[in-house]
């Protein structure tokens, strides 16, 4: 219900020194004529467009954004007035590669008691610190592509939406970058009375999320507490009371010296103070509500007492977990601090394996386990901690009884012919368990070496398969587990080798921890702002690149990057296929979800700005007849397309060949850039494996293979592919297999490993369930 407003909001935008391609405004079902406004104002402004908001704020930001046709998106708010600059100070750092971008504001109230509450309900700009500032909603910027990885503004809010989007955008690696003098000018609550409902829905919204604890609770012991001590010292003797309440307003003072400047009314003198506490009363009281008083106590006593506990956030967590205590007391303690995949009992429910160990906290990851010992299971490892880990690695369900001590850290040694740690991106479940990090790393140890699989960052799927890759000589761990100096204790083996993923500065950091000969593989060009922009530095790279004994890349053009920068021999090593999994002469049944008709497969990220959106309706219109069928992970801007082009989500990568058994031509809609140029599309082996022609634009890695059909019009490449002949999969697998490609790596190494094991890593899919809140305490 912005009627009032919203008019001088469009024609600011409108009169941007940097006008904005398209202005796409939610409406959240306004019931005061907004709407009205805004569809006159669409009339004399053809850029501005108007969609239907499903109506929490959150919601309506997404709808907003899916409905963007471009590619940057610059957000703001009703109510809030843009500088005549703003978008040009707010897209400059895009210009310049970031990917996104933190705007600033001010407050701009009509007496000096509105201008002080919006003074304290934001950050003034000496305030700022860059290491944790989070963009409001009213003054940011992103790419779509961001925007769509970290799946948009979290639903369901009210309130609060762009601050947990900030710090789901933090956790996967991005960092804004901060704009000072891209402003919006913003219209506080009128009164202090209505500036404490405001912050007091800010504040129980954040209790109901259940962040930013710490901080709050140091807001309710020096606004709440300390007062409270300080009348009640006065009753008891005044000079005391006295002197503690001068140390309250001397805190008060200091807490607000840096908001006097945003008036030059005397009276903020008195207005700033008083708006200062009235707001840290109210937005620690509306945080305490949501929370829950005697969830807060609790907090407060295991933290004082130092009792372990885990994070209620399940987003990340894999396995399913029945915690048993001694009595209905510490369940109902227990509950509210785990994850929605564990459950609470007394007693056991099941012969299920049971782990007695320390159940410790970790904050948006799994809870860590350091187990004890390990009944009840028929599994092979003797030693507690390798027990454990193949239990966890299976995916098994277990039960657990905390106890203290124990270790989560493995100390068997590892003695195969040759150890090989994996620095890699992501985990081995990641794109449903096809990067090719994790494809190297079953082939070697299929081979029977010992691999430890160390991944940065957390997976980015919307959606958890359960997938499960399961082998003795196959160790995952997220890189915060790994500790480099109990590795090197372990390996025995002769030969040990690093192989670098990508180059980030926590891998360079391992490096002098540990002992083996370092591979640089190059899979990207991580310069682009679209695939390293969160955390790429070209120094570290650099660093990297001369601490590495060999230089290894993916594609021809990453190659003569490498040996630019490195001056040194760079080895071309492509992407592959897994021969083991994608055969075609087994009879592979048809899947239900198949549409009928001809087929045209894709399978892989959907989400990338190098993915042709617009290629793949030119093709489903060319080809009515047809079915275009997308697997990959959904989109969250994801276009109108023909009736004929079906997603299918993501599959595991098991899976995949019975899509292909049944696909006539298989795609690679990919726009030709100078990154697409720079990548090796694994799943065109893949394609090629499952004697299945691959219709694509002309990539530069792609030349000269047979059986792909190369065109600038992917239409054309697609008719091209459906006269020609189909491919020779022998011939494939023989030069394109993963086997091969280890064998390259080891000739480049000067390494001639004999191989101990034939053994291939065994692949189960065993999704976690997460449990309704009713269905979490056992032995009712």
């Amino acid at each position: 219900n912005e009627r009032d407003s919203i008019a001088s909001l469009i024609r600011a935008l409108v009169s941007q020194t940097r006008a904005p391609d398209e202005i796409v405004v939610a409406d959240g079902g306004s019931t005061d004529g907004t709407r009205q406004v805004l569809d006159s104002l669409a009339k004399e402004f053809p850029r501005l467009r108007v969609v239907a908001g499903p109506g929490p704020i959150s919601e309506n930001r997404n709808a907003a954004i899916a409905a963007a046709k471009n590619d940057v998106i610059a957000c703001t708010d009703a109510g809030c007035i843009p500088e005549p600059d703003w978008l040009e100070q707010l897209l400059a750092p895009i210009d310049e590669g970031a990917q996104w971008v933190a705007g600033f504001y001010r407050p701009q109230g009509q007496t000096v008691a509105s201008t002080a509450a919006g003074a304290v309900m934001m950050t003034t700009l000496p305030e700022v610190n860059l290491d944790n500032f989070l963009p409001g909603g009213s003054s940011q910027a992103f790419l779509k592509s961001a925007w769509g990885r970290v799946g948009g503004f979290p639903v369901g809010r009210g309130v609060g939406e762009d601050t947990l989007f900030g710090e789901q955008m933090r956790s996967l690696g991005y960092r804004p970058v901060f704009a000072p003098r891209a402003v919006v000018v913003w219209d506080p609550p009128p009164t202090l009375t209505a500036m404490e409902k405001k912050v007091y829905a800010w504040g129980r919204a954040d209790g109901i999320s259940q962040v930013r604890v710490g901080a709050y609770a140091k807001v309710l012991a020096a606004y709440w507490v300390f007062p409270l001590i300080a009348l009640l010292a006065a009753l008891w003797w005044p000079p005391l009371g006295m002197a503690l309440l001068a140390v309250f307003a001397l805190l008060v003072a200091y807490r607000t010296r840096h908001k006097y400047g945003v008036t030059r009314s005397p009276a903020r003198f008195w207005w700033i103070p008083l708006a200062h506490v009235r707001q840290h009363l109210a937005a620690s009281a509306g945080w305490l509500s949501g929370y829950g008083f005697r969830r807060f106590l609790r907090k407060l006593w295991e933290r004082v007492g130092g009792r372990p506990t885990a994070t209620t956030d399940s987003g990340p967590v894999r396995h399913n977990v029945d915690v048993l205590v001694p009595n209905r007391a510490e369940a109902n303690r227990w509950l509210p601090d785990l994850p929605a995949t564990y459950r609470i009992g007394t007693g056991p429910t099941d012969d299920r394996p049971v782990v007695f160990g320390t159940l410790e906290r970790r904050h948006r990851s799994e809870p860590m386990v350091a187990p004890l010992r390990v009944e009840g299971s028929e599994l092979r490892q003797v030693d507690p901690v390798a027990r454990f880990e193949e239990l966890r690695q299976s995916g098994l369900p277990y039960q657990l009884v905390p106890a203290p001590g124990g270790t989560s850290h493995r100390r068997d040694p590892i003695d195969t012919n040759v150890a090989v740690l994996v620095l890699a991106a992501v985990p081995l479940h990641d794109v449903g368990g096809g990067s090719r990090g994790a494809q190297l790393a079953q082939e070697l140890a299929s081979q029977g070496h010992h691999v430890s699989y160390v991944y940065r960052y957390d997976a980015a799927e919307t959606v958890d398969l359960g997938l499960r890759f399961i082998h003795p000589l196959l160790e995952e761990r997220r890189w915060t587990e790994f500790e480099p100096e109990i590795y090197r204790s372990r390996v025995n083996s002769e030969r040990r080798l690093i192989l670098i993923e990508f180059p980030h500065r926590d891998h360079l950091a391992l490096l002098s921890a540990l002992e083996g000969v370092v591979v640089y593989d190059l899979i990207d060009d991580w310069s682009d702002s679209s695939l390293g922009g969160a955390w790429y530095q070209p120094r570290v790279e650099q660093a990297l690149i001369d601490r590495a004994d060999h230089l290894i890349a993916s594609a021809p053009s990453l190659v003569k990057s490498l040996e630019v920068r490195s001056g040194r021999q760079v080895s071309l090593v492509p992407n592959a296929v897994n021969a083991r999994l994608f055969d075609h002469r087994h009879a592979w049944s048809r899947p239900d979800d198949l549409p009928d008709g001809p087929i045209f497969e894709y399978h892989g990220s959907l989400y990338g700005d190098w993915f042709d959106w617009e290629s793949v309706r030119r093709v489903a219109e060319e080809f009515a007849d047809s079915s275009i069928v997308l697997i990959g992970d959904r989109p969250a801007n994801q276009p109108t397309l023909p009736g004929n082009v079906h997603l299918l989500g993501l599959k595991p990568q098991p899976e995949l060949p019975s899509y292909l058994a049944h696909t006539e031509v298989a795609l690679i809609p990919f726009k030709v850039t100078k990154t697409t140029h720079a990548v090796s599309p694994l799943k065109v082996f893949e394609y090629l494996a499952m004697k299945v022609p691959v219709a694509s634009p002309p990539l530069e890695p792609l030349r000269g293979l047979p059986g792909v059909f190369l065109d600038e019009d992917l239409v054309a490449a697609v008719g091209a592919a459906r006269d020609g002949e189909r491919p020779d999969p022998e011939s494939i697998v023989a030069a394109h297999s993963w086997t091969a490609r280890v064998a390259t790596l080891f000739e480049l190494l000067g390494w001639n490993p004999v191989e101990s094991a034939t053994r291939p890593v065994r692949i189960e899919t065993r999704p976690v369930r997460h449990y309704p809140p009713d269905q979490r305490l056992l032995n009712r």
